[in-house]
Protein backbone atom coordinates (compact mmCIF):
# COMPACT_ATOMS: atom_id res chain seq x y z
CA UNK A 1 0.00 0.00 0.00
CA UNK A 2 0.82 3.79 -0.45
CA UNK A 3 1.12 5.35 2.63
CA UNK A 4 2.09 9.03 2.22
CA UNK A 5 -0.61 11.37 0.53
CA UNK A 6 0.71 14.89 -1.16
CA UNK A 7 -2.38 16.99 -2.24
CA UNK A 8 -1.93 20.06 -4.21
CA UNK A 9 -4.07 22.48 -5.51
CA UNK A 10 -3.83 23.85 -9.41
CA UNK A 11 -5.19 26.88 -10.49
CA UNK A 12 -6.02 26.87 -14.24
CA UNK A 13 -6.94 29.94 -16.54
CA UNK A 14 -9.67 28.93 -19.56
CA UNK A 15 -10.18 32.19 -19.97
CA UNK A 16 -13.28 32.97 -18.67
CA UNK A 17 -12.76 32.35 -14.49
CA UNK A 18 -9.59 30.63 -12.57
CA UNK A 19 -11.01 26.76 -11.65
CA UNK A 20 -9.25 25.11 -8.80
CA UNK A 21 -8.62 21.41 -8.95
CA UNK A 22 -7.20 19.26 -6.43
CA UNK A 23 -4.24 16.79 -7.66
CA UNK A 24 -3.79 13.98 -5.61
CA UNK A 25 -0.25 11.69 -5.77
CA UNK A 26 0.46 8.78 -3.92
CA UNK A 27 3.66 7.78 -2.52
CA UNK A 28 4.64 4.39 -2.67
CA UNK A 29 6.79 3.17 0.28
CA UNK A 30 10.11 2.50 0.02
CA UNK A 31 13.45 2.62 2.31
CA UNK A 32 15.46 5.40 1.87
CA UNK A 33 19.36 4.98 2.91
CA UNK A 34 21.87 7.96 4.21
CA UNK A 35 25.15 7.46 4.97
CA UNK A 36 27.68 9.84 7.13
CA UNK A 37 30.35 10.84 6.78
CA UNK A 38 30.47 10.82 2.99
CA UNK A 39 34.53 10.19 3.09
CA UNK A 40 36.82 8.49 6.10
CA UNK A 41 39.91 9.10 6.76
CA UNK A 42 42.90 8.32 9.30
CA UNK A 43 46.68 9.46 9.86
CA UNK A 44 48.52 7.35 12.56
CA UNK A 45 51.65 5.85 12.57
CA UNK A 46 52.92 2.11 11.47
CA UNK A 47 51.15 -0.90 13.62
CA UNK A 48 48.27 1.29 14.85
CA UNK A 49 44.24 0.87 14.75
CA UNK A 50 42.12 3.50 15.04
CA UNK A 51 38.17 3.34 14.85
CA UNK A 52 36.39 5.92 13.01
CA UNK A 53 31.95 6.05 13.16
CA UNK A 54 29.76 5.77 10.05
CA UNK A 55 26.42 6.69 10.38
CA UNK A 56 23.58 4.21 8.41
CA UNK A 57 20.22 5.88 8.48
CA UNK A 58 16.92 5.20 7.27
CA UNK A 59 15.01 8.23 5.82
CA UNK A 60 12.57 6.45 4.18
CA UNK A 61 9.23 5.03 5.26
CA UNK A 62 9.54 0.87 5.30
CA UNK A 63 12.52 -0.84 6.82
CA UNK A 64 16.16 -0.48 5.21
CA UNK A 65 18.42 -3.61 5.07
CA UNK A 66 21.84 -2.45 4.48
CA UNK A 67 25.39 -4.84 3.84
CA UNK A 68 28.66 -3.56 3.81
CA UNK A 69 30.06 -5.36 0.90
CA UNK A 70 33.69 -6.60 -0.11
CA UNK A 71 35.49 -7.90 -3.46
CA UNK A 72 35.44 -6.48 -7.19
CA UNK A 73 32.11 -6.70 -7.91
CA UNK A 74 30.77 -3.90 -8.96
CA UNK A 75 33.23 -2.04 -7.92
CA UNK A 76 36.47 -2.94 -5.82
CA UNK A 77 35.04 -2.55 -2.22
CA UNK A 78 36.93 -3.02 0.72
CA UNK A 79 40.80 -3.75 1.52
CA UNK A 80 42.39 -5.86 4.02
CA UNK A 81 43.13 -3.18 6.27
CA UNK A 82 39.82 -1.70 6.84
CA UNK A 83 37.96 -3.68 9.52
CA UNK A 84 33.81 -2.88 9.36
CA UNK A 85 31.48 -4.30 12.52
CA UNK A 86 28.33 -4.59 11.94
CA UNK A 87 28.38 -5.72 8.11
CA UNK A 88 24.67 -6.26 7.89
CA UNK A 89 21.91 -4.83 9.67
CA UNK A 90 17.97 -3.66 9.39
CA UNK A 91 16.91 -0.41 10.11
CA UNK A 92 13.03 1.07 10.60
CA UNK A 93 12.29 3.91 9.27
CA UNK A 94 13.44 7.04 10.98
CA UNK A 95 16.45 5.45 12.74
CA UNK A 96 20.40 4.76 12.46
CA UNK A 97 22.70 2.64 13.08
CA UNK A 98 26.59 3.61 13.78
CA UNK A 99 29.04 1.31 12.52
CA UNK A 100 32.39 0.93 13.83
CA UNK A 101 35.23 1.54 10.54
CA UNK A 102 38.61 0.20 11.70
CA UNK A 103 42.09 1.61 10.52
CA UNK A 104 44.50 -1.49 10.76
CA UNK A 105 48.09 -0.30 10.03
CA UNK A 106 49.84 -3.33 10.78
CA UNK A 107 52.78 -4.37 8.48
CA UNK A 108 52.17 -1.56 6.26
CA UNK A 109 54.93 0.62 5.46
CA UNK A 110 53.95 4.37 5.53
CA UNK A 111 52.47 6.08 2.88
CA UNK A 112 48.92 6.67 1.36
CA UNK A 113 46.55 4.09 0.89
CA UNK A 114 42.79 4.19 -0.44
CA UNK A 115 40.04 1.95 -0.25
CA UNK A 116 36.39 2.06 -1.01
CA UNK A 117 33.55 1.24 1.53
CA UNK A 118 30.39 0.14 -0.41
CA UNK A 119 27.05 -0.11 1.71
CA UNK A 120 24.65 -2.13 -0.83
CA UNK A 121 20.72 -1.32 0.32
CA UNK A 122 17.06 -1.87 -0.41
CA UNK A 123 17.21 1.28 -1.10
CA UNK A 124 15.19 0.87 -4.85
CA UNK A 125 16.52 4.64 -5.81
CA UNK A 126 20.57 4.63 -4.20
CA UNK A 127 20.88 0.55 -3.88
CA UNK A 128 24.24 1.29 -3.37
CA UNK A 129 26.84 3.93 -1.60
CA UNK A 130 30.03 4.40 -2.36
CA UNK A 131 32.33 5.81 0.90
CA UNK A 132 36.06 6.99 -0.16
CA UNK A 133 38.15 5.81 2.65
CA UNK A 134 42.01 7.03 3.27
CA UNK A 135 44.69 5.78 5.78
CA UNK A 136 47.72 7.53 5.89
CA UNK A 137 50.76 5.68 7.13
CA UNK A 138 53.42 8.11 8.60
CA UNK A 139 56.78 6.96 9.25
CA UNK A 140 58.29 6.34 12.81
CA UNK A 141 60.09 9.58 14.17
CA UNK A 142 63.74 8.64 13.90
CA UNK A 143 66.29 10.24 15.71
CA UNK A 144 70.43 11.17 15.78
CA UNK A 145 72.79 11.15 18.70
CA UNK A 146 75.71 13.71 17.79
CA UNK A 147 78.70 13.03 19.98
CA UNK A 148 81.12 15.62 20.61
CA UNK A 149 84.60 15.04 22.51
CA UNK A 150 85.69 18.09 24.19
CA UNK A 151 88.60 19.23 24.04
CA UNK A 152 88.86 17.62 20.49
CA UNK A 153 91.63 15.03 20.24
CA UNK A 154 91.20 14.20 24.57
CA UNK A 155 89.62 10.95 22.88
CA UNK A 156 86.93 9.13 21.04
CA UNK A 157 83.04 7.70 22.35
CA UNK A 158 82.19 4.84 20.27
CA UNK A 159 78.08 4.35 19.73
CA UNK A 160 76.52 0.98 19.28
CA UNK A 161 74.34 0.32 17.26
CA UNK A 162 75.34 3.37 14.73
CA UNK A 163 71.81 5.74 14.47
CA UNK A 164 69.00 6.47 13.13
CA UNK A 165 67.18 5.58 16.25
CA UNK A 166 63.78 4.93 16.65
CA UNK A 167 61.59 5.47 19.69
CA UNK A 168 62.94 3.50 22.95
CA UNK A 169 65.36 2.17 21.20
CA UNK A 170 68.72 1.29 23.68
CA UNK A 171 72.29 2.69 22.85
CA UNK A 172 75.31 2.25 24.44
CA UNK A 173 78.10 5.17 24.29
CA UNK A 174 81.49 3.81 25.71
CA UNK A 175 84.22 6.51 26.06
CA UNK A 176 87.53 6.04 25.69
CA UNK A 177 90.47 8.56 26.93
CA UNK A 178 93.56 8.94 24.79
CA UNK A 179 96.92 8.95 26.50
CA UNK A 180 97.08 11.66 29.38
CA UNK A 181 93.42 12.43 29.44
CA UNK A 182 90.94 11.32 31.74
CA UNK A 183 86.97 10.83 31.59
CA UNK A 184 84.95 13.27 32.93
CA UNK A 185 81.58 13.85 32.90
CA UNK A 186 78.62 12.89 30.53
CA UNK A 187 76.74 16.39 29.37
Amino acid sequence: GFTDLITETLVVENGIAPQTRQLMFQIPPRPEIAVAPQHLSSLQGVDVQVTRPLTISNNGNVNLDWSIISGTVPLSCGANWLNVAPVTGTLARDTTRTVDVTFDSTGLTPGIYTATLCVASNDPVNSLVTVPVTLTVLAPDTYTLDVVVDPPGAGTVDVDPAGPYAANDVVTLTARANTGWAFEHWS
